[in-house]
């Protein structure tokens, strides 16, 4: 019989997750039309992540043609690594922006590092993002911030249809539906790749036919 000072809740159970400290990382780097940037990105956070202890493995992939899900179903079907780095940096990463997410990874299914930014810049940033969190229960701000990561299996367990980058959002809200454990945490800014391809095809499917869980694979 355990003691009573070892019993846990069942809900609190549900919201612990194992450390994931000094795990390995697949760093994926998404871009659009500069492949040697996106390498110059995949570089440097190798030698953060080394520096930091931790093996790495670096894919850059081009969200053309197939689209974002895509890119990041094929990345994260092909990885072995637990952890998931996504990142659409334009700029080098430094400590400073990979610290607070790895910190945060050991008790989370999925970080979002939220730029920082003036007073006005966060009001408009809250009010671009508002229609996500309630039409799509978003509970993140920087939506489309270019320091992201991922518990490898959190990340394959969804099913994402996006081929804008509305696939960001539709991220946040699945794993918010999902139960999954999401965090946010302070980085310095960064800037993103642009990616200005619409995305009502994408908003209207998710509003329509949204698929929640990824098919399971038969062994």
């Amino acid at each position: 019989m355990p003691e009573i000072d070892d019993w846990i809740h069942p809900l609190d159970a549900l919201a612990r997750r194992d450390p994931l400290t000094g795990q390995a990382v697949r760093v994926v780097v998404l871009y659009r039309d500069d492949a040697a940037l996106a390498q110059l990105v995949g570089r440097g956070l190798s030698q953060l992540l080394k520096h930091r202890g931790r093996k790495s493995e670096v894919v850059v992939a081009s969200v053309d043609p197939g689209g974002w899900s895509e890119a990041l179903r094929v990345a994260a079907e092909e990885a072995s690594q637990p952890i998931l780095l996504v990142t659409t940096a334009a700029q080098v990463w430094s400590l400073a922006h990979l610290d607070p997410l790895l910190e945060a990874i050991d008790t989370k299914d999925h970080v979002f590092g939220r730029r920082a930014e003036s007073l006005a810049g966060r009001l408009k940033r809250w009010w671009k993002t508002l229609p996500w969190q309630v039409v799509f229960a978003s509970p993140v701000l920087d939506i489309h911030s270019p320091c992201q990561v991922h518990r490898l299996t959190a990340l394959q367990s969804l099913s994402l249809q996006s081929r804008s980058r509305f696939a960001e959002v539709e991220i946040a809200s699945k794993a918010t539906w999902l139960k999954h454990l999401i965090d946010e945490v302070p980085v310095p800014t960064l800037a993103a790749i642009a990616d200005d391809r619409p995305i009502r095809d994408d908003f209207r499917e998710l509003l329509d036919r949204p698929r929640f869980l990824a098919p399971i694979k038969s062994t």
